[in-house]
């Protein structure tokens, strides 16, 4: 019996880490707690520029400008590595291009603090994964890896997946009769 009783606490605790691990592994960092002030030219315009580790422009590249998870507009860069785009508005923006991804706050022209730059300088990391084979891809042009649907499906749907796994150790459990006979 007391086997029995370990072996309902051990899955009730892997319930409950499952139900817990979105929450752990939600994404922290400087994108999401430090946004960098940025001062919106004339017109709502932001420039910018994307360079790799060393320096070098990223030519042809998307840059998607979010609000809240939703593309507010798509930009692709120069040869140059540099693009341009207008009719933005002051706000927390996330901008995210190939390797990069960070939180902007934009201030409308003549309203932004005196540390705000005039554009943005975006380095793109070789190493980023964040949602490399997740189906939460962060922009348009992202596709999602090998285990995005299966992986994408399980963090859309939590408590179900939890009551999957929960059933597969429970009947299993329920079903072995190892108890001595009376």
């Amino acid at each position: 019996m007391k086997v029995r009783q370990l072996q309902g606490l051990a899955a009730a605790a892997a319930c409950m880490c499952m139900l817990a691990a979105p929450a752990l592994a939600a994404p922290t960092g400087q994108a999401a707690a430090h946004p960098s002030d940025v001062a919106l030219a004339a017109g709502g315009e932001l420039v910018g520029q994307l360079v790799d580790a060393q320096g070098a422009p990223l030519a042809n590249a998307p840059v998607s400008i979010q609000s809240q998870g939703r593309e507010v507009v798509q930009a692709t860069t120069d040869a140059q590595g540099q693009f341009r785009i207008t009719g933005l508005k002051g706000g927390v923006y996330e901008i995210v291009a190939p390797g990069h991804y960070q939180a902007y706050r934009f201030w409308a022209p003549r309203t932004a603090p005196p540390a705000a730059t005039a554009g943005v300088l975006m380095v793109a990391d070789g190493d980023l994964a964040r949602a490399q084979y997740g189906a939460g891809a962060p922009c348009a042009p992202c596709k999602p890896g090998p285990f995005g649907t299966a992986m994408g499906w399980v963090a859309q749907h939590p408590l179900l997946t939890a009551g999957i796994v929960a059933a597969a150790i429970a009947i299993p459990l329920a079903i072995d009769d190892d108890d001595p006979a009376s």
